[in-house]
């Protein structure tokens, strides 16, 4: 995964995003991200799905626009009217949408993007680029004779995800036909591990003492111990899957059986140092890359973890002034609102440790057994709250987002002062807030 800070960098993005695809709806703009609703609020109508067609904003039709005049004409709005297509249940929905936007908002939180950049070379997703798969409505799976049952739960966890695209399964003729081949093993491998002993120091023991007269002698004893290892039967478990889902052109496939008219494919190839089902690893592991389609390189899955406090820029961010707090989250439960103001934080139940005990040591001579006490110190945990005022730091980070971006603050267990609009103050405690999660989609 890769983490990077979301109240400098990815919030302050555009409220929503689209760029061109020639593979996808290519007259109109396809959008590929909505923030899920963190930027924008609407007005009117809906927010517009991912890969839904943006066909106009602001009354301008998106017809040969530009992703850049697209987010330029975002940014300066507060406002926006869409007009969009989405696709749903194999049929294209005319709809319109008014928007709110949060331009250049900063939000108390993280931002984890998975997967990585590179599609993992355990698969290969193909796409014919001369395709507009928006055309596409309809698709069925083609099911074999061979392992007849499996193959229908396979096409049913599969179904999911195109039915997600907005197409719809049926056998009537479809635009598409899925077909898949699969090989499924698993291994068990058991090796015995011979008995093994081995002589360990375990450390020494020194001895002083003193004679008659007065010289100091020392005794060292050295500590051994024997450590037997092995001597037992080591299993090791292996699965793979290999499974190619491949999708054609119906209608050109109906004309004629014996064409070959391929436009997308993924290609499965794993393997797993442990038994799994064949059936999960559909559902989990290739389900998620089938998500890719119509496209040849992968679409990013975000999670946005924020505790819902959200700032106009950085500067409010370090003054404290609260723009907006997501519903749904601790701090809005908790009775943060907009308009409030963030006085003070006090990093309340951090502890302040010292060890205080004795220890024994024994001096031998030849007559008597001299006893001495050397102090040391044993662990008295004592609570302190420590507060820190804004002043402490100009750095948001220290001191607003609490278990968030900065290691220093783990340890502690914050709470806020805050300060009404009316001039009231009241205190919430900060070590019971849960993070919310958005989940959404972004388009490679």
């Amino acid at each position: 995964m890769a983490l990077c800070t979301l109240c400098t960098t990815a919030m302050a993005e555009n409220a929503i995003e689209a760029k061109r695809f020639k593979q996808w709806g290519r007259q109109y703009l396809t959008l590929t991200n909505n923030w899920d609703g963190l930027l924008c609020t609407t007005v009117s109508g809906e927010l517009p799905p991912v890969l839904s067609l943006i066909t106009s904003i602001n009354g301008q039709s998106t017809d040969d626009m530009s992703a850049e005049t697209f987010s330029k004409i975002v940014s300066q709005s507060s406002d926006i009217t869409l007009e969009y297509i989405e696709k749903d249940n194999g049929v294209n929905h005319n709809k319109k949408c008014v928007l709110s936007t949060k331009k250049n908002y900063f939000i108390e939180s993280g931002l984890n993007k998975t997967p990585t950049a590179n599609t993992p070379n355990t698969i290969s997703l193909s796409s014919d680029s001369e395709i507009d798969f928006f055309n596409y409505n309809t698709f069925d799976f083609s099911i074999g004779e061979d392992d007849k049952l499996t193959d229908k739960d396979i096409a049913e966890a599969l179904s999911k995800v195109f039915e997600s695209r907005g197409l719809k399964r049926t056998s009537d003729n479809p635009d598409l036909i899925f077909k898949f081949s699969k090989r499924y093993n698993q291994n068990s491998n058991s090796t015995y591990v011979p008995e093994q002993r081995q002589v360990v120091n375990t450390g020494a023991n020194t001895y002083t003492w003193k004679d008659r007269k007065g010289n100091v002698h020392a005794n060292t004893v050295v500590n051994n111990s024997v450590v037997t290892s092995g001597g037992y039967t080591k299993t090791t478990n292996t699965s793979e899957l290999h499974l190619l889902l491949q999708a054609y052109d119906g209608n050109i496939l109906r004309e004629n059986p014996q064409s070959n008219p391929l436009v997308w494919q993924l290609d499965f190839n794993d393997f797993y140092q442990y038994f799994t089902n064949m059936l999960d690893l559909v559902k989990n592991n290739v389900s998620y890359w089938a998500r890719c389609y119509p496209f040849n390189k992968q679409m990013y899955s975000y999670s946005v973890s924020t505790r819902g406090i959200v700032f106009k820029n950085q500067e409010d961010m370090r003054t404290g002034e609260i723009a907006d707090v997501l519903e749904g989250t601790d701090a809005y439960e908790k009775g943060l609102r907009a308009g409030q103001k963030i006085m003070k934080i006090y990093k309340g139940g951090g502890y302040y440790g010292f060890w205080l005990s004795s220890k024994t040591t024994y001096f031998k001579a030849d007559s008597y057994k001299e006893k001495n006490k050397a102090w040391t110190m044993a662990a008295y945990l004592i609570p302190i709250p420590i507060p820190f005022p804004r002043s402490v730091t100009n750095h948001p980070y220290d001191y607003l987002t609490p278990g968030l971006g900065s290691g220093n603050i783990n340890m502690f267990l914050p709470h806020y002062i805050v300060k009404s609009p009316d001039g009231s103050e009241f205190d919430i405690r900060t070590d019971g807030f849960k993070n919310s999660f958005y989940n959404y989609e972004y388009i490679y």
